[in-house]
């Protein structure tokens, strides 16, 4: 397993970076899984948020946290399977 970490300030590029990123990896036959922390609160695989992004750019699973709620799915091609959501009280 190989893992790698991107920071950086909002609006640097980072979510642009993995999505050029991750078709390369799947490209090379690697299964790419991203976990995303989220500061705020934040809507799960919608058009244009980050996890929609990824999910779009290959990753098989996305898992995004804050310290209000989690959400995790996992993606056969362009479907989700297993999207799980849990709200921290």
């Amino acid at each position: 397993m190989r893992v790698f970490g991107f920071a950086g300030f909002s609006g640097s590029g980072k979510t642009t970076l993995i999505e050029k990123l991750v078709p390369l990896l799947v490209g090379r036959g690697l299964r790419v899984s991203l976990i995303k922390h989220a500061h705020h609160e934040f809507d799960v695989d919608r058009p244009g948020k980050d996890s929609y992004r990824h999910r779009e750019a290959g990753c098989g699973e996305v898992l995004v946290s804050s310290s209000k709620a989690s959400s995790a799915s996992r993606f056969r091609s362009s479907k989700c399977i297993a999207p799980r959501a849990a709200t921290r009280s």
